[in-house]
């Protein structure tokens, strides 16, 4: 339990930080994806009550996968922490981010920039989740 909660929470509050500086990049760089954001038939308004959840979503996360890595962080061998990360990241992105944003982008009308923001965000995030297990849990 010990090597899932703090290493689950660190996770959170990694992937958490990297979200919110790649949306701000992302907005400051694509003005556009701002205004998506504030459509109300797509998106909660930042005042609904609901929004907090929101916030809850990196720490599920990385409780999850502080899971999955310690049951098998013996699969990703590699001589150094960002090169474990990286490997624990590519298969973590093709299980989640890949379906995930596959999906939304047939089924919701939503552009290709936000899903491609979305799909680079989680990525990167990702890679910090990688680098925070292999760092805390090996």
């Amino acid at each position: 339990m010990k090597k899932i909660i703090l290493p689950g929470l660190l996770v959170g509050i990694a992937m958490l930080a990297v979200g919110f500086l790649f949306n701000f990049g992302f907005n400051e760089l694509f003005p556009e994806l701002a205004e998506m954001y504030e459509n109300g038939a797509m998106f909660r308004p930042w005042e609904d009550p609901l929004m907090m959840l929101f916030f809850l979503h990196p720490f599920i996360l990385g409780l999850a996968f502080a899971w999955v890595w310690n049951k098998t962080k013996t699969l990703f061998h590699a001589p150094c922490i960002g090169r474990r990360a990286f490997k624990f990241a590519t298969v973590m992105f093709f299980l989640n981010i890949l379906p995930g944003m596959w999906i939304t982008f047939s089924s919701f009308q939503i552009s290709l920039l936000l899903v491609g923001s979305w799909t680079i965000s989680s990525c990167v995030q990702y890679f910090a989740a990688g680098l925070v297990l292999v760092k805390t849990n090996e």
